[in-house]
């Protein structure tokens, strides 16, 4: 069985003003090279959810819970 070693990475674009998706692919594009150095290969675009308390003013006012959603960029080599 093949064993595998790890590399996650989180992606965020970074858009000022109004969101261009052939920017966005090209920061996509950069981060999966970076990732994907030293022989490692992309195998998933993860989405992970935070669930996020209030603080304790923010508790005593009322507010909820609330979760925050963030991208991950998972590459894998095959070690040995």
């Amino acid at each position: 069985m093949t064993e595998y070693s790890y590399r996650v990475i989180p992606f965020r674009s970074q858009v000022k003003g109004l969101a261009n998706p052939v920017e966005i692919a090209a920061q996509l594009e950069t981060a999966i090279r970076t990732g994907a150095s030293d022989g490692y290969e992309l195998m998933q675009v993860a989405t992970v959810t935070v669930d996020v308390a209030p603080g304790c003013l923010a508790g005593l006012m009322g507010q909820k819970t609330g979760s925050l959603t963030y991208e991950q960029l998972v590459f894998r080599r095959a070690v040995g």
